[in-house]
């Protein structure tokens, strides 16, 4: 039978703490791209787009209201 001893389990509670450092590390790194990617994004003026509402009349159009028919 094998023993696991009073060391093993403390390398193994290392291995864990610095698998979650490794974790967070990755994380702060790509939010830290993320931000820079679309901070660049933000300032680019060439990347400004333009939106226009097709549904909705625009000032150049007649609207003209319904009128009913009497009977």
């Amino acid at each position: 039978m094998t023993r696991i001893g009073v060391g093993g389990l403390i390398n193994l509670e290392r291995t864990h703490l610095a698998g979650l450092l490794l974790n967070d590390i990755r994380l702060f790194h790509h939010h830290a791209e993320a931000s820079a990617a679309s901070a660049s994004a933000a300032l680019d003026p060439s990347n400004r787009q333009t939106t226009t509402h097709s549904d909705e009349p625009s000032c150049s159009q007649d609207i003209t209201p319904d009128t009913a028919t009497e009977q």
